[in-house]
Order: structure tokens, then C-alpha cells, then sequence
């Protein structure tokens, strides 16, 4: 549910390197203010325009699906 636009996805398969990944974005963000208000008025635009309450019930149901039938999330 994370888009590049409005910020990183990290794999959670590795607790450690997860951990480094967080701490590099956060050191990387907050040395660009300029990229951090960029992302930030992304995922604001994203919020206000996708997850309304319709649209979050609808992703939710195709995430369990998914999840039970074993397929694969389309994005």
C-alpha cells in the first residue's frame, strides 16, 4: 500500500537489516526536508483521494482473499 511517491517500502523478512533500512530512510529524510514535504503532500493526496471508507473495505476483502486462497496481491 506504499507507493514510491509517498515512501519506501522495507522488507520485513530480516529484523535487523529492517531495522538499519528505517533508520537509513529517517536519516535521509530528515537531511531533505524538501523530499520529506514532497512525500508528505503525496500520501496526504493519496489518503484524501483512495482510503475512503469504501475503497479501504473494498482492498481489505482482496487482501483476505488473497491471503486465504494463497494467490498472489496484484498491485
Amino acid at each position: 500500500f506504499v507507493t514510491p511517491e509517498c515512501g519506501y517500502k522495507v522488507a520485513v523478512t530480516d529484523p535487523t537489516n529492517m531495522a538499519t533500512e528505517i533508520a537509513r530512510i529517517l536519516c535521509l529524510l530528515d537531511n531533505d526536508r524538501s523530499l520529506l514535504r514532497i512525500k508528505g503532500d503525496a500520501a496526504s493526496t493519496r489518503i484524501r483521494s483512495y482510503y475512503n471508507e469504501t475503497q479501504f473495505l473494498e482492498s481489505m476483502n482482496k487482501l483476505f482473499v488473497c491471503t486465504v486462497s494463497g494467490t498472489p496481491l496484484a498491485t
